[in-house]
C-alpha cells in the first residue's frame, strides 16, 4: 500500500510531536496515536509480558501487529490528510534498539507505505540546525 496522504511525525521524546498533534487535531486533522503509548498501558494493566523490560520482542511485535491496523483501519478515509505519530519505519529503529531481528520490520516498512516526506523533531538537547 501506497498512502501518499500519510505523513509520519516522529523523533526524539520531548520534541514537541504531541504539541504539533494537538493543534493539527484542533484545525480537523485526522491524527493517528503512536500504539506504543496504549501496548504498555494494556499491557501494564494484566501485569502481560510485551513491555520492553520483560520481552522488548513481543512489545515491538504488538507494536507492528497494532500499526499496521491503525494504518489500515485510516485508509478508509482515502482523500483525508492523516498524520501519524510515528509510523511503522519507527518500528526499525525500535528492533535496533533492542537488539532484534529486524527484517520483519522493513518488510512492514516496504509493504505500507507513507508519504515520502516526514517531519522529524529534535529532542531538547539537540541543535536544531546539526
Amino acid at each position: 500500500m501506497n498512502q501518499r496522504n500519510y505523513f509520519i511525525l516522529t523523533g526524539a521524546m520531548g520534541g514537541g510531536k504531541s504539541t504539533i498533534l494537538k493543534l493539527l487535531k484542533k484545525m480537523d486533522i485526522n491524527c493517528v496515536s503512536e500504539p506504543a503509548r496504549v501496548i504498555l498501558y494494556e499491557q501494564r494493566l494484566i501485569s502481560a509480558a510485551g513491555v520492553p523490560e520483560n520481552d522488548p520482542n513481543l512489545f515491538t511485535q504488538l507494536m507492528l501487529s497494532r500499526a499496521t491496523i491503525l494504518y489500515k483501519n485510516n485508509a478508509v478515509e482515502r482523500s483525508l490528510l492523516h498524520v501519524f505519530d510515528r509510523g511503522i519505519p519507527d518500528l526499525i529503529a525500535y528492533a535496533e534498539l533492542f537488539n532484534l531481528e529486524t527484517n520483519i520490520y522493513y518488510n512492514a516498512a516496504e509493504a505500507y507505505r507513507y508519504n515520502p516526506n516526514v517531519f522529524f523533531f529534535k529532542g531538547w538537547g539537540g541543535n536544531l540546525y546539526n
